[in-house]
């Protein structure tokens, strides 16, 4: 069973989270997959039947939170690509356009880390003539793979061990990390993340990173309050804070981050090159 359960997980048709020692597994109703799955089975239930009523009742209330879930993710996705598509409109804000373009180019390259928001990834592959994304599971390798072919969005896909086994890096000028549904040690998680992506970042090239306001400062230990939290952690990992947007939507309270590499950052990295 726990072998099923781990295969569903790496389709993406079932998410893990953990409660406390243990692990569950749940249906992840951000998939159209997984949300049929969940229909099939209330339809095939009988709601009548003592022993499964309990379980149909579940499947139901399961799938509409999911539903609701679903629509404030797709608000929160809307304005996180908002946010960042107007400040790349915004050409006079540092780290957006890279040095050496036109102001009137915007980025030729991107890159989306573990990128959740439907919304912002069909705004960047429709802006950014050449996008890349890096996911976790075969699942939403398959899914993304599909969706390009039938939007007729060009966008290369890739799991994390790919693309972490690349010979080369190919310079992005926008990279855009995810962290949105982290829950536990996500100043820790920001400051790693972006520590693996400087050496992806093309000269003038910006880092944005998106987290959730109180998964922030549920990982702090001391006084800092999750935005300067954020703002460390890029720049330990040798990047700037260029600015910060705070966003809601849902009840849900984001926080990204533009950045771009530090002074110190850039000269070692140009002494390498």
């Amino acid at each position: 069973v726990s072998r099923a359960l781990k295969q569903l997980a790496e389709a993406g048709v079932l998410r893990r989270a953990r409660r406390g020692q243990a692990v569950e597994y749940v249906l992840d109703h951000r998939d159209p997959f997984a949300s049929a799955v969940a229909g099939l089975a209330i339809a095939r239930m009988e709601s009548v039947d003592g022993v499964l009523r309990g379980a149909h009742a579940g499947l139901h209330a399961r799938r509409d939170h999911g539903a609701a879930a679903g629509g404030a993710r797709r608000r929160l996705g809307l304005a996180v690509a908002s946010v960042l598509i107007e400040s790349l409109a915004d050409r006079s804000a540092p780290g957006v356009v890279p040095d050496g373009l036109a102001a009137s180019a915007g980025p030729r390259s991107a890159l989306l880390l573990h990128c959740g928001f439907a919304e912002l990834i069909d705004r960047i592959a429709a802006t950014v003539p050449a996008t890349s994304m890096v996911v976790r599971t075969v699942g939403e390798r398959a899914r993304w793979r599909r969706w390009s072919l039938e939007s007729g969005r060009p966008i290369e896909v890739l799991l994390s061990g790919e693309f972490g086994r690349r010979q080369v890096s190919r310079g992005f000028d926008l990279i855009v990390v995810d962290l949105s549904t982290a829950e536990a040690g996500v100043a820790a998680m920001v400051e790693h993340e972006a520590q693996k992506v400087v050496p992806e970042l093309a000269t003038g090239g910006s880092v944005w990173v998106v987290a959730r306001y109180d998964a922030l400062e549920s990982s702090l230990s001391g006084a800092a309050a999750p935005p300067r939290a954020l703002s460390e952690a890029l720049v330990h990992a040798g990047l700037s804070c260029a600015a910060l947007h705070p966003i809601e939507a849902g009840g849900v309270h984001l926080l990204i981050a533009r950045s771009h590499l530090s002074s110190k950052t850039h000269a070692r990295e140009s002494r390498r090159a």
